[in-house]
């Protein structure tokens, strides 16, 4: 009976060996003061089979100087039956921490959840010009039961770029102009005066 259990172990490690979570950002390169979403995607499970994924608890990190968090939309993969989930967003000034806990039974987890879904989209700012890397510097995900899951990460980046500014006029430009309209002003008035 041992010899089974650690055998049915092995196979459900084996099968997430392809599974993965990716950062994945809607764009490559924004303008500076534009909004860059990141979707945070967990790809590769076995739908309908075990193990499913039932918790999270990651930390996405991010450069400051070129990114100030904005929001999150969470994903419903967790939540196969509509009964809902417990979630915690934290964040300061460099990483933004997600944790999510599934209120769904493990074998309904096991056999409801597909083999690939959104776990959140996190949306930042484009606050600084440069390049920022978005990685994961901590993954812990468990099981439907809450047991170690085992998964590679794909991290991703996004460069701000600093918008095209207009130039300004030249004043040189703007004294000319103004030294035109004012001859063309006292040309008139002498003419109305004499005519």
């Amino acid at each position: 009976m041992k010899i089974l259990s650690v055998i049915g172990a092995l196979v459900a490690v084996s099968s997430l060996s392809g599974a993965t979570i990716t950062v994945l950002p809607s764009a490559s390169g924004v303008m500076l003061g534009s909004t860059v979403a990141v979707a945070v995607d967990v790809n590769g499970l076995d739908a309908g089979a075990s193990p499913a994924l039932g918790v999270y608890d990651i930390t996405l990190n991010y450069d400051p100087a070129v990114l100030t968090y904005a929001s999150i939309s969470w994903g419903t993969g967790l939540d196969v039956l509509g009964l809902g989930s417990l979630r915690n967003l934290s964040f300061d000034q460099n990483t933004v921490r997600l944790f999510e806990l599934s209120l769904d039974l493990a074998e309904d987890l096991n056999s409801l959840q597909p083999d690939a879904f959104r776990l959140a989209t996190i949306s930042f700012q484009a606050t600084g010009p440069g390049t920022s890397s978005l990685n994961l510097m901590s993954t812990t995900l468990g099981d439907a039961f809450g047991d170690p899951l085992q998964l590679s990460v794909v991290n991703g980046s996004v460069g701000v770029q600093a918008t095209d500014q207009v130039p300004e006029p030249q004043y040189s430009l703007l004294g000319g102009l103004s030294l035109v309209i004012l001859v063309a002003t006292q040309r008139g008035i002498a003419r109305r005066q004499h005519g």
